[in-house]
């Protein structure tokens, strides 16, 4: 399987990070990084520095999940 680092877009709400968590543990592998007031290059980075081979990021449309969006890292 492939290694993902699964985050949300900054300011998410519950569900985004419900999900999110969800994904973390149905893709073996991969792991939920809460995104916190970092930018998306530093997670990236971090995916890099623990080789993952993509990076994951849930984001939202008027408070609600809406775009499931992937990386490559390699």
């Amino acid at each position: 399987m492939i290694p993902v680092l699964i985050t949300t877009g900054k300011n998410a709400g519950m569900l985004s990070k419900r999900i999110a968590r969800a994904f973390s543990l149905a893709i073996p592998e991969s792991r939920f990084e809460a995104r916190g007031k970092r930018s998306a290059a530093a997670l990236i980075a971090k995916a890099r520095k623990f080789h993952f081979s993509r990076f994951c990021t849930i984001s939202e449309e008027n408070g609600e999940p809406a775009l499931l969006s992937f990386l490559s890292l390699e």
